[in-house]
């Protein structure tokens, strides 16, 4: 599966990036048991993970702040 994430990270353009990747590593091959669609969740929660650790190291976050009063004195 990380395999498959990193060939297509730098050149997904969908809008629902999760069920992209979901669809890419459904015919990947590992026994699970075929109980409570186990196997489809690993594969969503192992995706969902990525993308997370994807977006903290791709560009610069933009802070937000609950008050206009904090984004004040972060200015000066």
């Amino acid at each position: 599966m990380e395999k498959i994430f990193r060939a297509f990270i730098k050149n997904c353009r969908s809008k629902n990036k999760r069920d992209f990747f979901v669809s890419k590593c459904q015919n990947i091959f590992f026994y699970v048991p075929p109980c409570h669609k186990l196997k489809s969740y690993i594969i969503k929660r192992f995706i969902t993970f990525r993308l997370k650790i994807n977006s903290k190291n791709c560009g610069t976050r933009v802070k937000h702040y609950r008050s206009k009063t904090m984004a004040m004195h972060n200015l000066e």
